[in-house]
């Protein structure tokens, strides 16, 4: 499950104009449409060549600076990323998909002051769209802090604004697992693996976890087994089958136990 969420800005496609009818402003618009288009499909060579062009024809347009330092993010360039973030705050700062970017560099960077600060910044902001991203990051951080009544606070406010967004089911089922209430525990895996991250083998794995370490071996031995067909391929493969090997060793150790109190 991915924790920390960077934000492209909204991409919107326009049909393209003649280059001899094309004001600046619209060849910036084109380029930035198709720099975010290369982004989206994690070509990011393209995506700055592109967003580097949109750059120099509108160099102070906020969605460009903010686009184009997730490409410099993205291509492993996390200083030149920090300040074109800062760049498009000069130019508007109540711009909050540059500062919540900005906030998620900094969690990357564990500069958890800093990341706070911005989020609480972004979460002033009455209209924007994604708040639910920011809700769940400021989660994952106080998460992170060991501070889990406010980490589930500001989770439960992301599903408030988006019930359907699973990593914040997901963690507030990592919290419950850490308080050793697997019952909940389980109960947030299951509902983190619903919707958009159904095929996400990470809330089916530790749905099995929760379940062992409440002593219903046969359900998480079930559980395990169904990823078996459905996860064969992905990274959890082999946990997985070291799970199912744990829990029937288990389950033998616990027969053994029966059969010698019956002698």
């Amino acid at each position: 499950m991915k924790l920390v969420v960077l934000l492209l800005s909204s991409i919107m496609l326009y049909s393209c104009a003649s280059s001899e009818t094309s004001t600046s402003a619209e060849k910036a618009e084109i380029f930035y449409n198709q720099g975010t288009s290369y982004m989206i499909d994690k070509q990011y060579t393209p995506a700055l060549t592109y967003l580097l062009k949109a750059k120099e024809l509108s160099p102070k347009e906020p969605k460009i600076l903010t686009n184009l330092g997730m490409a410099y993010f993205f291509k492993g360039q996390e200083e030149q990323a920090r300040k074109l973030f800062l760049k498009a705050l000069d130019y508007d700062p109540k711009y909050s998909d540059a500062r919540n970017n900005l906030a998620s560099l900094y969690v990357r960077q564990k500069k958890y002051i800093d990341a706070e600060r911005e989020y609480k910044i972004v979460a002033e902001d009455l209209i924007y769209a994604n708040q639910f991203r920011t809700f769940y990051n400021l989660g994952y951080i106080f998460y992170i802090k060991g501070e889990y009544k406010i980490a589930k606070s500001y989770l439960l406010r992301s599903i408030q604004e988006n019930e359907n967004h699973c990593p914040a089911h997901f963690l507030l089922g990592e919290i419950s697992f850490k308080q050793q209430d697997f019952k909940e525990a389980y109960n947030k895996y299951l509902d983190a693996s619903k919707g958009t991250c159904f095929n996400d083998p990470a809330p089916h794995y530790y749905q099995a976890i929760a379940l062992e370490k409440s002593g219903d071996y046969d359900k998480a031995l079930k559980k395990l087994t169904e990823m078996t067909e459905k996860f064969k391929k992905s990274e959890y493969s082999a946990l997985v089958t070291r799970e199912i090997n744990k829990i029937q060793e288990l389950q033998q150790q616990n027969e053994n136990r029966e059969t010698e109190k019956n002698f």
